[in-house]
């Protein structure tokens, strides 16, 4: 996408030298990452797919409580490209695309 950006501790199984790396058209993932700090409802600190409906209680395990756009978390503003602001916890920002870059490939 034209911006500089470094790989570090590549590491993966049963890679030859065949393999290619893609990258994404995205900025570097390393600036958008989880906060690591929970809601009021101990809701996105990692990347989850619950529900971010307030009636919804974390760690209950209810299959239909999943948000249908995916996983998310919470993130620092300016740092992630498709943040967005959260409709329950308006000072927070959450992103989707951030729990992509920490999706496995295989």
């Amino acid at each position: 996408s034209g911006r500089p950006c470094n790989v570090t501790d590549l590491l993966g199984f049963h890679l030859s030298e065949n393999d290619a790396l893609f990258v994404r058209e995205d900025g570097c993932p390393r600036r958008c990452r989880c906060q690591g700090v929970a809601d009021a409802y101990s809701k996105g600190s990692q990347c989850s797919e619950i529900s971010q409906d307030p009636t919804v209680q974390a760690g209950v395990g209810l299959t239909d409580a999943k948000d249908p756009r995916g996983a998310w978390c919470y993130v620092d503003p300016g740092q992630c490209l498709d943040e967005e602001q959260s409709t329950v916890f308006p000072q927070r920002f959450l992103s989707y695309k951030v729990c992509s870059y920490l999706m496995e490939v295989g």
